[in-house]
């Protein structure tokens, strides 16, 4: 599949990284890099919550977030 993050999705993502410079910078990999495509939610390193809230793998592993 092909396309961008949707702008929701970015959103999200850098809220959940806010406060911790290593992520945040990760999270702006995934989204400025090749058009946002591997920041999209049918990543798997992408996570969305029930409450809607998006995250990454990270996160699911203990590794910060």
């Amino acid at each position: 599949m092909t396309g961008t993050a949707g702008p929701g999705t970015v959103e999200r993502l850098r809220a959940w990284a806010n406060g911790s410079l290593p992520l945040s910078a990760a999270i702006e990999l995934l989204v400025r890099a090749f058009d946002g495509r591997f920041a999209r939610t049918d990543e798997p390193w992408i996570r969305v919550e029930p409450n809607g809230s998006s995250r990454s793998a990270t996160s699911a592993r203990g590794g910060g977030g």
